[in-house]
């Protein structure tokens, strides 16, 4: 089982947890840096390589993971908390991509309908498992997270937690809405392929008002309640220099986006962000949680894109709704966002929190498929060698990249910059503790080897 992680802060947890369980029950993981399996994955067994995403940028790699005989299922990471569905798959989802993947695990029901609603996948099976995301939510596996919760809590005392999401109007890669938005529209912010310019345009703008939003109401959340600390945390994608320049003028505001978000959330009084996943993920795990700013006039806030995190919320379309509810939360009279309302969205978008981790169920399905295998079947001559081929073309274009001079020194210094804000540094002996503690929280009494094979790759097995 090949396990490839691309953005670590939100996904090596999950992955590594998947990992766990697999290589107790039977399978040999190899888990690690997308950009480094690819690098490698000509020497490994043949094997079922989970994918995160299918976007256009995917169809190459599919091609040549396939042509080396690996078999390959995944999910959308992105799936959960989504555009409308002619947006997301032509932003999200390449037309070609669907001949690749032979299994698809859905976040929950409606995650499922979206990939049936589309023609080109309605032949891979479809199983609602879950994603391995949500087991990281669930109580028996939250003192995982307690170690690193209760440093937060040491550190920061009580704290409010700002989770901000704004990388189409701050992104760190200093990218525009490229090529895809019809009749071109050129946009600070990511690529828009697959988007219609009003969509684009109307997104743009929601975003941008939020940002401006966010600006105001941190510095105001600290003089409201200069008691307790407010921690910003930008998304991975996002430049911190804003919030920097807030933090620098507010003794009780700090600018921190180390680690995964669930031990953030578990110290935290409270959570505030707007359409973000986040949102969700505090509301399982039981933390009130707020949003601030949406607006029912705004379709982008509770309907097209970014409903589910605003509905389970507690709406707060102004400071003076935040700073009330903030209050009554921490003087105790306030907890999570519940009701009928909240349980029935997370039954549409969430696979059941309860019964068998969705870990578990993805691997009852990975092992169903291929019960009957020895072994994947060898490629042929032809699919081998167009494999190598394009194999020995992307590390031409990464050596390429790396002798170039056309980029200025700012741009160089940004974009490495932004690669480690995306994917820091792990070392193998925090690795192995990682490992060892989702052993004891799993109650797994086997002992699990965990071999580094190099620089952000592991190979897992019992």
């Amino acid at each position: 089982m090949i396990l490839p992680v691309e953005i670590q802060v939100r996904e090596l947890d999950a992955k590594l947890l998947l990992g766990c369980i697999a290589a107790q029950r039977g399978f040999p993981v190899v888990i690690g840096k997308l950009k480094t399996i690819l690098g490698r994955i000509a020497s490994l067994p043949r094997s079922v390589f989970i994918s995160k995403g299918m976007g256009a940028q995917s169809v190459e790699k599919f091609k040549f993971i396939r042509g080396l005989g690996h078999e390959i299922a995944g999910w959308d990471e992105e799936a959960l908390v989504h555009y409308p569905p002619e947006t997301h798959f032509g932003k999200r989802v390449a037309p070609d991509a669907a001949q690749y993947i032979s299994h698809l695990f859905a976040w929950g029901p409606e995650s499922a309908d979206l990939w049936r609603s589309n023609p080109q996948f309605r032949q891979s099976p479809i199983h609602v498992t879950g994603n391995p995301r949500l087991d990281l939510l669930r109580r028996e596996i939250r003192p995982y997270f307690e170690p690193e919760a209760e440093a937060l809590r040491d550190a920061h005392g009580d704290f409010v937690l700002v989770n901000t999401n704004f990388p189409l109007v701050n992104s760190n890669r200093g990218i525009f809405l490229d090529d895809g938005a019809e009749g071109d529209a050129r946009t600070p912010g990511i690529g828009a392929r697959g988007m219609t310019r009003e969509f684009a345009e109307g997104l743009h703008r929601h975003k941008q008002a939020n940002f401006i939003r966010f600006q105001r109401m941190i510095p105001e959340l600290a003089r409201a309640f200069p008691e307790i600390a407010v921690v910003v945390r930008p998304h991975p994608s996002e430049k911190p220099e804003v919030y920097d320049a807030i933090a620098g003028r507010l003794a009780n505001v700090v600018v921190e986006n180390a680690g995964n978000v669930i031990p953030w959330s578990l110290a935290a009084r409270a959570t505030i962000h707007n359409g973000c996943t986040t949102g969700v993920e505090a509301n399982l795990l039981e933390v009130p949680t707020l949003t601030y700013g949406p607006s029912r006039e705004d379709d982008f806030d509770l309907g097209r894109a970014f409903r589910l995190p605003n509905l389970i919320s507690h709406q707060c379309p102004d400071f003076e709704s935040l700073q009330q509810r903030l209050r009554r939360i921490l003087a105790g009279e306030l907890g999570c966002a519940d009701g009928a309302e909240r349980d029935q969205l997370l039954a549409e978008f969430v696979a059941p929190m309860d019964g068998p981790l969705a870990c578990d169920r993805i691997l009852d399905v990975i092992e169903e498929f291929t019960r009957e295998r020895a072994e994947l079947p060898k490629p042929s001559l032809p699919r081998l060698f167009d494999a190598w081929r394009r194999i020995a073309g992307m590390r031409l274009e990464k050596v390429r990249s790396k002798i170039s001079f056309d980029r200025s020194a700012a741009k160089r210094a940004a974009t490495a910059t932004a690669r480690r804000a995306v994917y820091p540094e792990v070392s193998a002996e925090e690795m192995q503790r990682r490992l060892r503690r989702f052993q004891t929280v799993l109650g797994f009494s086997e002992p699990l080897d965990i071999e580094p094979l190099g620089p952000h790759l592991y190979r897992i097995r019992s």
